[in-house]
């Protein structure tokens, strides 16, 4: 996981689950209202992407989780359980 996100203490987390989503990932995240940026964590989980999802994520500050298993469904429960 990275610390690109500098939210030191965050009321909450903004789970995002990926799946080789490059062209997308970037405008999702800068979607989100500054205001929740500021005191939300950024999270993304990612499910073995073969793309440069991650590198994505990483250029708009987003925190990262890898997880060994393709797939969404497996990285939303990997996210609720490191938010």
């Amino acid at each position: 996981m990275t610390d690109a996100n500098p939210v030191a203490n965050p009321v909450a987390s903004i789970i995002i689950p990926t799946l080789n989503e490059e062209s997308t990932i970037s405008e999702t995240i800068s979607r989100i209202p500054a205001i929740l940026r500021a005191c939300c964590q950024i999270l993304v989980i990612d499910g073995l992407s073969t793309d440069a999802t991650i590198d994505e994520a990483k250029r708009v500050g987003a925190d990262i989780l890898l997880v060994d298993q393709p797939g969404k469904g497996f990285a939303m429960r990997e996210g609720a359980h490191h938010a």
